[in-house]
């Protein structure tokens, strides 16, 4: 699940988040699972500025509602049955392994080695605080295994570097820092999406005092994504039928350049990201929710 997802579909992102969540946190406590560790979003914030106040929330979209929900389920698990919480803010996470995040780092990545272009939503001055995942694994490694730690499990911790960037600053890392030569493409800003995001980060200073800087960071999420990230062009034929609509929605959720070819009479095709129709739409029914 993720932001864009949510606001098109939020029972789907709720029975995903929130729903699931619940049923795995009975299992954890049916099998007396003594340590639970939640990755939650600093989302759940909303607009903050170097926010201080762990228990104002204010989400912005469905994705992080959901988490801000799931939060408030997980205490009263914590104080029901004594189980030892740990809920943590993740910050815009970015590195290796992420080529089925749709996350802004991943897009550009996967944008640049597919077309050379990316695309920025609206003016591009929105904030994100990007955390390299080799930081967040060290984190979450201390607070299932070392026990001196387990203190910090009484209120949320924020897990990022307390170093924000706007995408235009990104924009320039990627060009100047990395050497990478690609053209911009400007688009409509997303519902949903969150402009500044700057918080305080004292309690996980207490689990890693020093982060990956982003130029670092980026440059062996670079060489990760030209070493394992393909795409392709690709066009399906018969693309309204029982293979052929979910075959394409698979490969364009994968960031491929998908162009499909049918008459479209079964299903009402909407604007996917990637799909292509060669073939004039006939919206005689609704299409089938596969996503």
């Amino acid at each position: 699940t993720g932001v864009i997802q949510s606001m098109k579909f939020p029972e789907k992102d709720a029975e995903e988040n929130i729903i699931n969540s619940i049923k795995l946190f009975q299992f954890l406590k049916d099998y007396k699972i003594k340590k639970i560790i939640f990755s939650s979003s600093m989302g759940v914030l909303g607009d903050n500025l170097l926010s201080s106040n762990l228990s104002c929330h204010n989400p912005l979209n469905f994705y992080a509602a959901s988490k801000s929900s799931v939060e408030n389920y997980l205490n009263v698990f914590k104080k029901t049955y004594g189980i030892k919480t740990f809920i943590l803010r993740f910050s815009n996470v970015y590195g290796k392994f992420s080529k089925k995040k749709l996350s802004v780092v991943a897009a550009f990545f996967k944008s640049i080695i597919g077309n050379n272009k990316v695309s920025v939503n609206g003016n591009g001055n929105q904030f994100r605080d990007f955390l390299f995942v080799d930081d967040l694994v060290e984190v979450i490694e201390k607070l299932l295994f070392t026990k001196k730690y387990d203190y910090l499990n009484k209120k949320p911790i924020h897990v990022a570097t307390g170093k924000s960037f706007t995408i235009n600053q990104l924009v320039k890392i990627f060009k100047k820092d990395l050497g990478i030569k690609f053209k911009i493409l400007k688009k409509k800003g997303s519902i949903g999406d969150i402009k500044k995001s700057f918080v305080k980060i004292n309690e996980v200073r207490k689990l890693k005092k020093n982060f990956t800087s982003i130029t670092k960071g980026l440059k062996i999420t670079y060489h990760w994504y030209k070493k394992n990230y393909w795409f392709m062009k690709i066009l399906i034929l018969g693309a309204d039928g029982y293979l052929g609509w979910p075959t394409s929605m698979f490969f364009s959720k994968h960031g491929h350049d998908v162009k499909i070819f049918d008459n479209f009479v079964k299903k009402k095709i909407e604007n996917e990201e990637n799909i292509k129709p060669l073939f004039p739409q006939i919206p005689l029914a609704e299409r089938v929710n596969l996503w």
